[in-house]
């Protein structure tokens, strides 16, 4: 195949594009398999820990609205208000909170 080398050793070759599947991590052992392969995924979603908003929960990869609440609204702690930032935390989250109570 295209692939001649894997320095690493975890499946993905160390030719760069246009390769298939082309190592983005050469010198790190990476599990990642969504659009950098190869790279540390330390939750294993699949998304590269530098590429992940929440590198250690398996649930939420994305955060549009950079609240702390992931976009996956069935995730863990996922936003109820995507694309607006808020900080409740009580009814919803991720919603305004303009009086700052946390509902």
């Amino acid at each position: 195949g295209s692939q001649w080398n894997d320095a690493d050793g975890e499946g993905y070759g160390d030719n760069p594009a246009p390769a298939t599947t082309p190592d983005a991590c050469i010198s790190q052992f990476g599990t990642s398999s969504v659009y950098r392969y190869g790279c540390p995924d330390a939750d294993g979603d699949g998304w590269s820990d530098l590429n992940d908003a929440f590198p250690n929960e398996a649930s939420q990869h994305s955060d549009e609205d950079s609240d702390g609440f992931g976009d996956a609204v069935d995730g863990y702690q996922g936003d109820d208000c995507l694309g607006v930032p808020g900080t409740s935390t009580e009814d919803f989250f991720g919603c305004d909170d303009s009086d700052c109570d946390l509902w």
